[in-house]
């Protein structure tokens, strides 16, 4: 859990030192300069089966995303070393107004198989897995991709969900995301087939102010 700085009023005939100013000072830039944040992805991505394909560990088309790369984390936001929930789960340590981004790059497929919907979601505290529609949902987008194979290799249909929302959220809580493929064949969440561009699907979270 970061330490939040404590600005304190001097008085007017207080004398400076350098531990006056290093407590009230250094310690507040090092804070601003370095806040909580953190940023994770996918390496090699992963796969998404389709609401007509059946697998165990998906409902309808739907799947919890998991992480196992960290661009970034300052304030042990981050557990996968713990795996089980951990490798699914952003952690939240410190209280405060939070931006929170979910940014999922779709494989890019033409054809009739690739006409659907794409959904993603972010859930907060969430114990339903990855069903949508429950009051754990913060966030969400949906998008409908094309299936017309001129135009996605005219104009490059990308197919991106992008979810970004400002919330407070308190010390102890946990975030995850979760995704939905309505096509009728499987899809990763990478723009090729899981060898190019796995860092362009990423979960984030950046602490924005104390309130």
């Amino acid at each position: 859990m970061a330490i939040l700085p404590n600005p304190r009023t001097w008085l007017s005939d207080e004398e400076v030192t350098a531990d006056k100013l290093n407590a009230d000072l250094r310690e507040s830039y090092r804070f601003l300069l370095n806040p909580p944040r953190a940023c994770v992805y996918n390496d090699p991505g992963q796969q998404i089966r389709s609401e007509t394909e059946d697998l165990a560990d998906v409902n309808g088309g739907t799947l919890r995303l998991q992480w196992n790369q960290v661009r970034y984390d300052t304030d042990n936001m981050t557990r996968f070393n713990e795996g089980g929930d951990h490798l699914y789960r952003l952690y939240i340590n410190t209280s405060g107004w939070w931006e929170v981004v979910l940014h999922v790059d779709w494989q890019q497929k033409a054809g009739a198989g690739n006409a659907a919907n794409r959904y993603a979601a972010i859930k907060l505290n969430n114990t339903t897995g990855a069903s949508f529609g429950t009051p754990q949902v913060i966030g969400c987008d949906q998008i409908n991709a094309k299936d017309d194979d001129s135009y996605f290799n005219n104009q490059g249909c990308g197919q991106i969900n992008h979810v970004s929302i400002h919330r407070y959220l308190s010390a102890g809580s946990y975030l995850e995301a979760v995704v939905r493929n309505t096509s009728t064949t499987t899809l990763w969440t990478t723009p090729s087939d899981g060898t190019h561009g796995p860092h362009l699907t990423f979960f984030a979270a950046h602490w924005l102010g104390a309130g």
